[in-house]
Order: structure tokens, then C-alpha cells, then sequence
């Protein structure tokens, strides 16, 4: 049986401090957005489904088992199953969390990937961001699809739907969200300007190596895929118009 650092009553605050902060952040509008966090071995808390996450108090979330099916009569969010999956595909992870930012939603709109290595935090911590295809929200086909990549990486771009992140705690799943939508922000500009220089093999296989010594231990696609970290270095520039 594994170890769970907090209690119920504490995850019950913490989803709900998120939830404000991605709200006050802008990572979500509206009822937009999702977390899960595991109770223990047998059960999940989970975000009510048509509530708004900026305004949501401990009593609103809502317990499932590990299938999502609620256990104490409310309404667990509609990606619930979603989440289910997540967990599923990662024994190791705690948490999970779904949210619309703005700027990293914009790239899959425009087909612009995040699998390019421009930031070198990002590089380290993360890696590249792979952007799952297109599947309808709410729907079997949507967790069907995150199943094989969230084995490889923390954090998935869902093409037009937002981006999901996994970790061991909810915290750091924000952690993650707040990386990712950043170094998009930061892209962006760049891109505005002319273009985004991208680090060159070297300077990569540097930094990869770095995770060592810093002692970063979550997963990230370019240290542990050879073809991901060469293609991340490919260049970075803005579509052209039509």
C-alpha cells in the first residue's frame, strides 16, 4: 500500500486553491477545467462537473472510486474518465489536472507544436510537449487517446482541448501548467519578432545531462527519446500567411 501525505480535508482545500488560481490566471474560463487528486488507494477526489472552478469550496468536490463512478451521490466532472485514464497508464503519479491556457491552446490551433527546445528550464524539467491528435471532448475516444503518450511524458498538448499534466501531487501538476503556458507566452513573442532560435544538438545534450546533477527525476521525452531530442532542435519559425 502506498503513502498518501495528505489528508482528505487537505485535498479538498488544495484542488479548490488551484482551481482559484488557474481561474485568476486565466488557464480556464467559465467551468472550464478539471483536477483529480488520489484519497488513497480506493478513491479519487475529483471537480464537480458544471461548476466554476474559481469559486469552488471543499464541499463542492466530489469522491469516486478509481473507475469514476461517484461514491457520495454528486457529479464528477465530465473528463472524469479522462482522468481515470491518466491515473490508470501512471501508478506513479498522484495527480491530474486539465486546463485551456490560452497561449499553449493557441499553438495546437495554429499546428505550431511545443516540441521544439527554445527554454532551457523547459528543457531540462519537461522536455519537448507532445500534441496528442484531435478526439471529442467528453467522450471514450478522448481518454483512448492519452493513454500510450502519457506513458512517455507529464505533459500532453491535447490538439484544440487544452493541455493535461500528471505529477505526484496537484501542486506540481500546477507547477507544470504554469511552466508550459509561460514558456508558450515566451514563444509567441518570439515568434512575433521573427522567429524562435532553437538550441543547437550540443547545447541540448548539455542540458539533459544537467538533470543529473540537479537531480530532476520526472519524466521528460527528450532525455529518454533519442529521436525527440534531434528533432527538437529543429528550427522554430511563424507559419506564413496567406
Amino acid at each position: 500500500m502506498r503513502s498518501y501525505p495528505y489528508s482528505e480535508a487537505e485535498l479538498r482545500q488544495q484542488l479548490c486553491d488551484i482551481g482559484r488560481m488557474m481561474y485568476e490566471r486565466g488557464f480556464i474560463g467559465a467551468a472550464d477545467g478539471n483536477l483529480a487528486a488520489r484519497i488513497d488507494d480506493e478513491r479519487l477526489l475529483v471537480t464537480p462537473a458544471a461548476v466554476l472552478k474559481g469559486f469552488m469550496t471543499p464541499d463542492m468536490l466530489v469522491v469516486t472510486d478509481l473507475d469514476g463512478n461517484a461514491l457520495d451521490g454528486g457529479r464528477p466532472s465530465t473528463e472524469i474518465k479522462m482522468h481515470v485514464a491518466l491515473l490508470q497508464e501512471r501508478p506513479d503519479i498522484s495527480a491530474a489536472l486539465h486546463a485551456h491556457p490560452p497561449y499553449t491552446v493557441s499553438f495546437s490551433l495554429a499546428g505550431i507544436p511545443l516540441s521544439r527546445c527554445v527554454i532551457p528550464e523547459i528543457v531540462v524539467t519537461i522536455g519537448m510537449v507532445p500534441t496528442v491528435p484531435y478526439a471529442t471532448p467528453g467522450t471514450k475516444e478522448l481518454p483512448d487517446s492519452l493513454r500510450e503518450p502519457i506513458r512517455k511524458s507529464d505533459v500532453l498538448l491535447l490538439e484544440r482541448h487544452g493541455i493535461v499534466t500528471v505529477a505526484d501531487e496537484i501542486w506540481n501538476c500546477f507547477k507544470l501548467l504554469d511552466m508550459v503556458e509561460h514558456a508558450a507566452k515566451i514563444t509567441h513573442l518570439a515568434l512575433q519578432l521573427g522567429g524562435a532560435k532553437v538550441l543547437d544538438r550540443d547545447q541540448v545534450d548539455k542540458l539533459v545531462n544537467s538533470r543529473y546533477d540537479l537531480g530532476v527525476g520526472q519524466r521528460s521525452t527528450i532525455a529518454e527519446d533519442l529521436m525527440a531530442r534531434l528533432a527538437c532542435s529543429q528550427p522554430l519559425t511563424r507559419k506564413p500567411g496567406p
